[in-house]
């Protein structure tokens, strides 16, 4: 009869990895012979901050425990949305005077949670010349998205 201690009793009756508890929606995976813990789905901060997982070591006749506290960054994953689907002004021919004229203020929100407000407005289209913007006939206030009229 051969008995077996230390290192070796752990090689021949393999030690396997498990995640007991915490491993909401199975986001990690533990490969069972080595112990290597992954990400296995998409993590999203906005729902899920941080886990605490709980995972167990065991071979053929003992088992252990530890925790793994896990926190989940936030990253730039949303789009700015705008408030409303479309705004819409009016000016009449004696608003050109006194230029430049503040007319209307766009404003959109991210759901990005440290990012709430950095978000940057810009104009395009007709009347905006983006290469020499002192030819805009428009500009827009990059901070606060107040659009103005520049010039007839």
């Amino acid at each position: 009869m051969e008995v077996r201690s230390g290192l070796n009793c752990d090689v021949a009756f393999g030690v396997r990895y498990k995640i007991s508890s915490g491993n909401i929606g199975n986001v990690f995976a533990i490969h069972d012979t080595t112990g290597a813990l992954h990400v296995a789905k998409a993590l999203d901060y906005e729902k899920i901050k941080k886990y605490e997982l709980r995972l167990m070591a065991l071979d053929n006749f003992k088992e252990n425990y530890t925790t793994v506290l896990i926190n989940v960054r936030d990253v730039n994953d949303n789009p700015p949305v705008f408030e409303k689907s479309s705004y819409r002004t009016q000016i009449t021919e004696e608003d050109d005077r006194g230029l430049p004229k503040r007319v209307l203020r766009v404003t959109a929100s991210d759901a990005d949670v440290e990012r709430p407000n950095n978000i940057n407005y810009f104009l395009t289209g007709p009347g905006i010349d983006i290469e020499n913007p002192s030819d805009s006939n428009f500009d827009i206030n990059k901070a606060t998205g107040e659009i103005l009229v520049l010039k007839r």
